[in-house]
Order: structure tokens, then sequence, then C-alpha cells
């Protein structure tokens, strides 16, 4: 027997004997094949044997003929992919019986497709193309999904079902070569190989032009020099009137679509406002003006410098080729300039305009409007209605509306400004200018050397990656520059500025700002103002300027100077300079080697550090009682906690000695200065390596740490 088949037999010796010869194991669905094989009997007759096959596909069971050495043969298709059992049984006239049981899978086999119909074809002519398919008997039965693209674009226009030889019926709005491309899916989701028709459509010609309804669609069609064509109602009536060169055709009834192919020349299409069926314009090659009516219309501009007016309706404007102007009507329209240096202008609706390549200038509506620039130096400005403002690539100027809006510089050396209210700027890659406006603005400048303005308002800067400069303006702003070497400036306002990595410059200006150099060799200027200034790591320079300032060098060598004011300086790691200048100043020099110089007036100098180092409530409370009007032994004594009556500095005390101490040496040569007033100094004098007090006083207290 074959080595696929099982057999079986009703008793052993005497039952006849069966062999399957030729037995496929798989097969395409549909596809003929061939079973045979050979049966044999020592005790009966052939002519007393009944054999009988199953495809076991619902078929009814079948007789075979055996010949007279026994053997048979018998040809199936399968209807349906699937796994069979075939079975074959052969009976004598004992009712002995053999069994043979093979399994068979047919796999299912793509549809083939073919298409047939015109080549050949006038505009707005409905054509028809039938589609065959060849496959399987159930999938026949079943039918097809056809995906149809009529202009071979690669997108599917069209989507229909129905069985082998479904026909198919399409109008062409223009002339040209079009690939009608079809490809049909079973029922079992495999899809034939692409099946192409070529038509070639040529424009209706001669005289004034033509119009023509076919199956609901207007078709009229120009001539290749200067035409004027308009569409308006007849009277009351819904029927549809078309002038041609001063030519009048129609009335029109029943019309549900318009197609206008103004062909070559500088034409002038109109529909009227009063037409709200949706229109198709298209002006061909020349410098054409295109006006659509109340429904939804396309208008198509082709090559040259093209005007293309919206009205209501949501609409749809392309320039194409050429310098055009593009205006949007009532509804929410698209308009895309194409190629060329373009202007367009939204309008009332939520209108979405795209410059493309050139240099363009896109002016948003009343609505929220979407601009997009495209490739070139463009100029977009938005109106009212929260708009977005997308420069791409290219040099371009983005300005703002009355509302809150987006702008994003896009690739280029790009210039925004915001408007009224709160806006939010992104000037991405280049060179670029940010302007903040009168509201709480969002400036960003990206990758490049930038320069932001925040104007008035609570804005937000932030100079990204490059060398970049940023001007808060009036407004308590927060502004932060990014890696590379930036230049801060806070203005007026209480500001916080945050220098980042890189060697820093930053400015507070007017009013109580904060300023964090970061990473890097930084500079920083309080300002007027009661300001903190936080150096951070590297080599850091500090100037409080005038008001009472906190000032903290971090890790690094640095330089501090309180100017004026009663300020405090905490000189961190490093080995550090520390200026007091005028005022009542306390300086900690911290770790390290460090200069400390109190200057004018009574300056309290510690060494070492201090365990209220990290707490700005505690420093403060310490300064509140040394700049107290009570007197110099008064305060030091309530600095300590053994002076009686009223202090400002609570529990926050100054000991060297005891399970209470708060001030220690920090191991390394420091070296004070008092200079004028009567200071306090906190020093190692007696053991290790050493502190210099440089021009203590007999009446100043030196507390030894």
């Amino acid at each position: 027997t074959d080595p696929g088949a099982i057999v079986k037999a009703t008793e052993q010796g005497r039952t006849p004997r069966l062999t399957l010869e030729n037995l496929p194991t798989e097969i395409g669905e549909g596809s003929l094949f061939t079973i045979s094989g050979l049966v044999e009997d020592f005790d009966s007759a052939l002519s007393q044997l009944e054999a009988t096959i199953d495809f076991g596909d619902d078929s009814a069971p079948q007789l075979l003929a055996l010949d007279a050495q026994g053997r048979f043969s018998v040809e199936h298709a399968f209807p349906d992919n699937g796994t069979y059992l075939v079975t074959v049984i052969v009976r004598d006239e004992a009712g002995r019986t053999r069994t043979a049981v093979a399994e068979i899978i047919a796999v299912n086999q793509i549809p083939i497709l073919a298409i047939s119909g015109p080549v050949a074809a006038d505009v707005g002519a409905t054509i028809s193309l039938t589609l065959a398919v060849q496959d399987a008997s159930l999938d026949l039965a079943a039918g097809f999904t056809f995906s149809i693209d009529w202009d071979g674009d690669d997108e599917i226009d069209e989507t229909i079902i129905g069985a082998s030889g479904t026909q198919v019926l399409h109008t062409f709005a223009t002339p040209g070569v079009f690939e009608v491309v079809v490809t049909a899916i079973d029922k079992d989701g495999d899809a034939s190989d692409f099946a192409v028709h070529t038509i070639a459509v040529d424009a209706l010609t001669g005289g004034n032009g033509s119009a023509e309804l076919l199956n609901g669609n207007l078709v009229i069609t120009g001539t290749e020099q200067d035409d004027v064509i308009s569409v308006r109602r007849n009277r009351n009536t819904d029927a549809l009137i078309v002038l041609i060169n001063g030519e009048r055709l129609g009335p029109f009834v029943n019309v549900t679509t318009i197609s206008v192919l103004g062909l070559s020349g500088n034409d002038r299409i109109q529909i009227r406002s009063d037409v709200t069926q949706p229109a198709t314009l298209d002006g061909g090659p020349g410098n054409d003006f295109l006006r659509g009516g109340g429904g939804n219309d396309h208008l198509l501009g082709g090559d040259g410098n093209d005007e293309l007016q919206a009205t209501s309706g949501n609409d749809t404007l392309e320039g194409g080729s050429g310098n055009d102007l593009l205006r949007a009507g009532e509804g929410d329209d698209v308009l895309d300039g194409g190629d060329g240096n373009d202007e367009l202008r939204g309008h009332r609706g939520n209108d979405i305009l795209i410059g493309g390549d050139g240099n363009d200038l896109l002016r948003a509506g009343e609505g929220d409007d979407q601009l997009f620039g495209g490739n070139g130096d463009d100029e977009l400005r938005g109106y009212r209605g929260n708009d977005l403002l997308d420069g791409g690539d290219g040099n371009d100027l983005l300005i703002a509306g009355d509302d809150n809006d987006t702008l994003l510089g896009g690739a280029g050396n790009d210039e925004l400004r915001a408007g009224r209210n709160t806006d939010h700027l992104d000037g991405g890659d280049g060179d670029d200018v940010l302007r903040g406006g009168e509201g709480n603005d969002t400036l960003i400048g990206g990758a490049g050397d930038d320069v932001l303005f925040g104007g008035s308002g609570n804005d937000f800067l932030d100079g990204g990656a490059g060398d970049d400069v940023l001007d808060g303006g009036s407004g308590d702003d927060m502004l932060a520059g990014g890696v590379d070497d930036d230049e801060l400036h806070g203005g007026s306002g209480n500001d916080t500025l945050d220098g980042g990595d890189g060697d820093d410059v930053l400015h507070g200006g007017n009013g109580d700002d904060v300023l964090v150099g970061g990473i890097g060799d930084d500079e920083l200027h309080g300002g007027s103002g009661d300001d903190t200034l936080e150096g951070g790591d590297g080599q850091d320079e500090l100037q409080g300027d005038s008001g009472d300032d906190l000032l903290k060098g971090g890790a690094g060598n640095d330089t501090l100077s309180g100017n004026s004011g009663d300020d405090i300086l905490l000189g961190g790691d490093g080995n550090d300079w520390l200026d007091g200048d005028a005022g009542r100043d306390l300086l900690i020099g911290g770790q390290g080697s460090d200069h400390l110089w109190g200057n004018g007036d009574d300056d309290l100098l510690i060494a070492g550090t201090t365990i209220h180092a990290d707490s700005d409530a505690a420093l403060w409370a310490i300064m509140a009682e040394w700049t107290s009007s009570r007197k110099y032994d008064q305060r030091i004594a309530n600095l300590r906690g053994t002076g009686s009556g009223t202090r400002s500095n609570g529990n926050i005390l100054l000991n060297t000695v005891g399970p209470t101490a708060t001030v220690f040496d920090d191991d390394a040569q420091d070296f004070l200065t008092g200079h004028g007033g009567n200071d306090w100094f906190f020093a190692n004098l007696d053991f290790g390596i050493l502190d210099t007090l440089c021009d203590r006083k007999s009446k100043e207290s030196v507390s030894d740490l």
C-alpha cells in the first residue's frame, strides 16, 4: 500500500487486498489530480468485488471501475482549500471489506484577474471595465473584493464586492493616459497579482467649449484659449446654467457634481455661491482665476500664476506651480500653494494653509488656523483664534496674532514674534530670534546660537543648545540657558536664571532674582533687589550688587562680592575669595584655603564650615540678629545663645565647642580681613593648620575653631 494510506481489513487472510498509487499529499484548490490503485482477491472474481471512493468534500461517493487486472484510476478537484480524508473501500461477495484512508491537503490558490474594456475614451465619458477572475469553484461562488486604483497613483480609489464578470463604471474628468490597477481578494484573504489596463483619455475640444451631464456629473470643458466660464442656478429652480465665453448652455437638471476643465490659456472660472453641488475646477496651464461656489469645492490652479478663491463650504485649493494667490472662504478650507512664491490667506473657518516650496506669505484668518511654510524663506502671520504657525525649512518670519498661538520656526535662522496673549515659540534648529509679547509666553531657542526676548508678562525662556542670549524683559521670568556659553538677563521683575552647562554670564536685573550658574566657569550679577546667586561647579564670579543678597560659590575656586547691602557669602568647596563690601555681611569660606574680606561695617567671618550653610532660613536668621540695632557684644551673645533679652536668631546659634558646636575648622589655611567696622572672626589660631587674621582690632571678637 501507499505509505500515506491507512488500510484496515474486516477479516485476516481472506479479505481483498487494496493498494493506492499516485497518491498526492498536497495540491492546489481547484486543481485536477488523479488517484489510482490495485485491488486483488484470491477467493473471488473481480466482477464480484465492489470498490467505492469518498473524497471527504461533501461530494457523493463514486463507484470505481476495475479493469481486468483489478486496477482503477479516478480524477478529482477539491472545490476549496482545506484538509481532506479520502476513503477507498473494497467489498467482496461475503461482505468482507478492505479500507484505505489517505489525507490530502488542498492549499488556497490566489485568484487570477483579467481586465477587459475600452482603451480610449473622452473626458467626461463613462467607461465600463469587466473584471474576470479564475479561481476555485467555492471562491468563485463566494465572490471577490476588488480594489481599484483608477489613475495608477498607488492609492485605492474604489472598493467593490462582486463575482467574476463584475462590471465597473468610471468617468475621467481630465485628459491623459491612465493605468487602471485592480486586485481581486478571495474569501480566504489572498489577493491576485496586479492587473493593469491602460486607457487614453482625450479632452473635449472644439468651438467655445462644451458642457455635458454624465451620470449626474456636469462636465464643462473650455478651450485652449483664454476662457470665461461660469455656472449659476436657473432663476429659482435647481437647474443649472453654464456660460462659456458668452454662450449659454443648459439648463441641466439632477446635477450632483460639477467638473470644470479650463485647459490651457488664462481662464476665469466661477461657480455662483447659490450653486451648492461639489465642484472641481481645474484651470490647467496659464494664469487662471478660479472661484468656488456654495459646495465643498476643489480648485486646482495648475501651471501659471493663479488666483484661487473659496467661498462657502469646506474647500480645497491647490495653487500648483507658479506664484499663486489663494484665499479661504467661510468654511474650514485647505490651501496648498505648491511650487513658487505664493500668498495664502485664511478667512472665517478653521483653515489649513500650506506654503509648499518657495518663499511664501501665509496669513491666518479668524478661526483656529494651521499654517505650514514648507521649504523656503516664508512669512507666517497669525490673526484671531488659536493658530499654529510652522515655518519649516528656511529662514522664516513668524508673527503671532491676537490669541494663544504656537510658533515653530523649524530648520533655518528664523525670527518668531509673540502677540498679545499666551504664546508658545520654538525656534528649532538654526540661529533664531524669538520675541515674547504681552502675555505669559514660552520661548524655546532649540539648537543654534539664539537670541530670546521675553517682553512683558511672566515668561519662560529656554536657549537650548548653542551660545544663546536671553532677556526676560518685564515680569517674573524663568530663563534657562541650556548647554554651551550663554548670556542671560532677567530684566525687571523677580526672575529665575539658570545658566546650565557652559561658561555663562547671568544678570538678574531689577527685582529679587535667583541666579544659578550650573556647570562651567560662570559670571553672575544680581543687580538691584535681594538676590540669590549660586555658582555651581566651576570657577565662578558672583556679584551681589545692590540689595541684601545670598551668594553661594559651590564647587571650584570662586570669587564672591556682596557689594552694597547686608549680604551672605558662602564660598563652598575650593579656594575662594569672598568680599562682603559695604553693609553688615556674613562670610563663610567653606572647604579649601579661602580669603575673606569683610570691608565696610560690622562683618561676621567664618574661616571653616557651619551646619547652617545648607539652610537659607538659618542663615537669614543669623543675619536678622547680626543686622539688628543691638550693640556689638549683645549681638554676639545672642548668636552664641548666652545673651539675655530679645534676639532675632531664635534657636540658630554659632558655637565652636561641645555637643552644641555648629561651626567647624576646614583643616585648610584661610585668610581673614575684617577691614572697617567691628567684626567677629571664626578661625583656627591654636592647633594644626592655622588661619591668618590680617587686621584684627583689639575690641573685635575671635572664636577659635
